[in-house]
């Protein structure tokens, strides 16, 4: 485990270095926080909020695309209003996201507020902060649009609500301004953000620019992307989600986890979602599945493919590939234990639903606390990012190119022609089950389409969420989005 510094400062969270618990006077902040070492302790908390990308943002996005349901409605009530696009403010699914996302906007904040009482300000540091804050914001844009804007600790009377558009322009300003003070990218700065997470970070708002503020940024993109140079695709697909796989070059920005040191809800739980209560002796949860559209646009011998389980499954374990030793398994009431593809949003046998390990299985760790590093970004973005604003500036045959390098390394043939749906295509099989599908259905035009299971079309202002009725009873000055 490569990553025992800033693992160990994440233990201390929410103790001395959480100013809203423990507000520092402004010579105690002068008098503590004098080397990196405590410099960094006033950031861990911005970093530690971004755990739950992997629980309140991770569901709330992916079981509202096409890519993921949930068979057993008595363990997470989610398949029946968020895949059906039954948006409401009152969610709590909502408004876990939006505290998340303010949660950390305000660590954020508050590592900001520190250095700012520093005389000499500590400029990496800060750059680290406002690129966390700016992510967290990225985020609130992308998914509630028009929201409070918030940049200083404590948080003011005159917090105004702003639009879409006014906080792609901050998010925009602050990674740019930060960047040159961000180090180099690399595995040296492995769970820490530095340069190509911030170049990540650029390439995606202007990759969505359009949906954002109505106006394209294709050529920026590129130009973003074309900095990204310290990173490289992994040769193994599956190196990116094995149980040790902080070693990727390929990775760009990880949440970093621990099967030794129990971090605190969430721990990286993915396998425990998807697979059936009898594959591991923890007893996993059961249910999270991907549905048939998405398992059959697949090619045969799509690489990638693999982890897609189908059918019968055995009592040794195997990843990525499903085992097919040992003992056929049953489920609880004694029926074989075969994995299918029908799936419906109310009715459904445990053994519903194709299942998705994503995630090399953790088996030797406690349940539900996996070794894994989550990863938000990785190169194969960049690839793919690159391709599509390429190919919408009428560069087809420079796409090709990047589109080809994705395949080759999925084991499939290369494509001789592209045609716009193919790049969605090629993004859903290289990042099914990473939390991109919502936000590329949007830019492409079709999350609001039906699918095989959810069978009529959802109205267009769902591409955002509501905002919570909570926070809008905290300010009578907030104005819901549109449509809710």
């Amino acid at each position: 485990m490569k990553k025992a510094s800033i693992i160990s400062l994440l233990l201390l969270s929410f103790s001395c270095t959480d100013l809203q618990e423990t507000p520092f006077s402004e010579q105690q902040i002068k008098s503590y926080y004098t080397t990196d070492e405590t410099l960094l302790k006033a950031l861990v908390p911005a970093y530690s909020k971004l755990r739950n990308y992997t629980w309140a943002y991770w569901n709330l996005v992916q079981v509202s695309s096409n890519e993921t349901a949930i068979t057993s409605l008595h363990v997470f009530d989610y398949t029946g209003t968020l895949f059906k696009h039954d948006f409401f403010a009152k969610d709590g699914n909502m408004e876990d996201c939006w505290n998340w996302l303010y949660e950390g906007v305000a660590a954020s904040n508050n590592a900001l507020y520190v250095y700012n009482q520093l005389d000499k300000k500590p400029s990496k540091f800060i750059a680290e902060a406002r690129l966390l804050r700016a992510f967290y914001y990225y985020i609130l844009m992308d998914t509630f649009g028009n929201v409070p804007l918030i940049t200083k600790s404590p948080i003011p009377d005159d917090v105004r609500q702003v639009t879409r558009k006014e906080l792609f322009n901050f998010c925009e300003k602050e990674i740019i301004e930060s960047i040159n003070d961000l180090p180099e990218g690399g595995l040296n700065t492995y769970g820490r953000v530095d340069k190509d997470v911030a170049y990540a970070i650029l390439a995606k708002i202007y990759l969505n620019a359009e949906a954002y503020t109505g106006q394209s940024k294709w050529q920026e993109c590129i130009n973003v992307l074309d900095k990204v140079k310290s990173r490289a695709l992994s040769i193994d697909y599956f190196d990116n989600f094995k149980i040790h796989n902080e070693t990727s070059k390929e990775i760009i920005f990880p949440i970093v986890f621990s099967s030794k040191i129990d971090l605190g809800w969430p721990n990286n739980n993915f396998y425990m979602r998807t697979l059936h209560y009898n594959q591991l002796a923890v007893s996993p949860w059961n249910g999270f599945c991907t549905i048939a559209d998405v398992y059959d646009s697949f090619e045969e011998n799509d690489y990638r493919k693999s982890v897609l389980w189908e059918g019968v499954q055995y009592s040794n374990l195997t990843w990525p590939k499903k085992s097919t030793k040992g003992v056929p398994l049953k489920d609880r009431p004694g029926n074989p234990l075969t994995f299918t593809k029908g799936i419906s949003l109310f009715a459904n046998a445990e053994y519903n639903g194709i299942r998705v390990p994503k995630y090399e299985p953790d088996v030797n760790a406690p349940a539900g606390q996996a070794e894994n590093d989550y990863i938000i970004f990785r190169y194969s973005d960049v690839l793919l990012m690159k391709a599509e604003a390429l190919f919408r500036l009428g560069k087809t045959s420079e796409a090709l190119i990047y589109i080809n390098q994705i395949r080759e390394r999925a084991k499939i043939k290369p494509i001789q022609t592209l045609k716009l749906n193919d790049i969605l295509t090629e993004r859903q099989h290289e990042f099914f089950w990473e939390a991109f599908a919502r936000q590329d259905l949007i830019r492409f035009g079709l999350f609001n389409e039906p699918n095989s299971v959810r069978t009529k079309k959802s109205a267009s202002y769902k591409t955002l969420f509501p905002i919570p009725q909570s926070a809008l009873e905290q300010n009578l000055n907030f104005r819901q989005n549109v449509g809710y």
